[in-house]
């Protein structure tokens, strides 16, 4: 019998550290594929939890093999798709075009190229008369939440270059003919089956090119703080990527339903009118605590020696002065945060060099940001490009990631639990592996039925 008991035991063992490392060694292999269609690429992800639990997915969408953005004539333009998920985000259903050149047509937002006569002609009347083209285009689709479950989205437009458009005149990046535009906010009352036309973020300092990538910062008073980036002709006359600037604007959605823009903020408590956290940025990204404390990641570019990069910045005062607190790595880029059901933030980014991978942190703002350890999330080593990771906590407690990989022409997700973002050197069993982690789990089935032991000592929710 002794014998039989040991074999038994060797065998649970065996099995469940084979299947431990079969999970381990997965790479390229997401846990659910969103977004996927011949020909085409899916880019720049963002993901929201409507009032019922359910998912919605928003996505640019242009030809496979095309570059991230229209740069030359003729150069294909894409639009932003949108599609409905399952609360515990297995089950997803048929994506529908949510913005494209026509529909920004019909917003009065259009812009057509004649290549003909070499002019740009804004109403589609006299677009037809000179054989001119539809040439804008939507992209970085970002989505967010007001308390009372209105959802919001962002997007910013690519516009050729010598075009002028609602007044503002752009720079382009060298030779290209398009460059970035405007930044525009839309907003749902139904959960995403119908929404408003959208409306133009003003920016005063950012007078020339006005981008946006990265997550709004909601407020208790349903105030909020949109991070903005791009160019103003009060720091350069030329375009340039060292003259990029960050400005924080704060709205609020009134009673008529309609947006007041209140604050405008570019400079962090001085007189630097470069970026709101004293260097060059571009794609700051918000998250917040029940008590409207405000945190951030930004993305900058290397200059200068010793430029700091990944900087995680801390506001006590809703994004009118900043302190930095941490940092990630120097190639950390689109950042993505929320705040999960006990309090903690979870926090997403990718990292170059390329392939770029997915990372994370469950970051306790109680703690200094260094007790919280980065993790790996999902790599594909045989990928020339994957980003843009978007997380949020499901309803069944599941830490949900999504983010786009062009090998596999996809958008796609993979769930984690809370306890393996975890210190490694933390001794509790919630979070081991092997046998420990079999046992645990027999163990918890209990714990769960008597309603015991809900949270472990160190923070992880069993």
């Amino acid at each position: 019998m002794k014998r039989l008991f040991l074999f038994l035991l060797s065998l649970i063992f065996v099995i469940s550290m084979f299947s431990y490392e079969i999970c381990a060694s997965s790479n390229g292999v997401p846990d659910v594929r969103i977004l996927q269609e011949n020909g085409y690429d899916f880019l720049f992800p963002d993901i929201v939890k409507k009032r019922d639990g359910s998912l919605l997915v928003v996505s640019y969408r242009n030809k496979s093999d095309s570059s991230h953005a229209p740069y030359q004539f003729g150069d294909s333009l894409g639009t932003i798709v949108c599609l409905d998920g399952s609360a515990d985000g297995n089950s997803w259903g048929n994506s529908k075009v949510l913005v494209s050149p026509e529909k920004l047509a019909e917003w009065s937002l259009g812009v057509w190229y004649s290549k003909s006569d070499d002019k740009f002609y804004y109403n589609a009347e006299d677009a037809e008369k000179n054989n001119a083209v539809l040439s804008i285009e939507a992209r970085d689709p970002n989505l967010a939440k007001l308390n009372d479950g209105t959802l919001l989205f962002t997007f910013f437009t690519r516009v050729p270059g010598k075009a002028v458009l609602g007044g503002h005149k752009y720079w382009n990046e060298g030779s290209s003919w398009y460059t970035w535009g405007r930044t525009y906010i839309m907003y749902s009352k139904d959960d995403g089956m119908t929404w408003s036309a959208p409306t133009e973020i003003p920016c005063e300092h950012l007078d020339r090119n006005c981008a946006k990538r990265g997550n709004i910062a909601v407020y208790s008073d349903d105030t909020i703080l949109i991070p903005l980036y791009g160019m103003s002709s009060t720091v350069t006359n030329t375009f340039s990527r060292s003259k990029w600037c960050t400005v924080n604007v704060r709205a609020q959605l009134n009673a008529r339903g309609e947006w007041d823009f209140t604050d405008e903020y570019n400079a962090n408590g001085s007189n630097d009118i470069l970026s709101v956290f004293g260097y060059g940025t571009t794609e700051a990204s918000f998250g917040t605590t029940a008590d409207d404390v405000t945190y951030a990641m930004i993305r900058y570019y290397r200059y200068n020696q010793g430029d700091p990069g990944g900087d995680i910045f801390v506001s006590e005062d809703k994004g009118v002065t900043w302190t930095k607190i941490g940092s990630t790595n120097p190639n950390a880029m689109q950042a993505g945060f929320y705040r999960m059901n006990n309090g903690k933030l979870f926090v997403t980014w990718s990292q170059t060099p390329s392939p770029r991978k997915i990372y994370g942190r469950v970051f306790d703002t109680l703690k200094p940001w260094d007790c919280a350890e980065t993790k790996l999330i999902y790599e594909n080593t045989a990928s020339y490009d994957i980003g843009d990771p978007s997380g949020i906590q499901l309803d069944n407690g599941k830490l949900f990631t999504v983010f786009y990989d062009t090998k596999n022409h996809h958008v796609a997700g993979v769930f984690k639990d809370e306890s393996s973002f975890l210190s490694a050197d933390c001794s509790c069993n919630c979070h081991a592996t092997g046998i420990k982690k079999f046992f645990f789990k027999i163990f918890n089935f209990f714990q769960k039925l008597f309603g015991i032991n809900k949270i472990c000592t160190c923070g992880a929710e069993h």
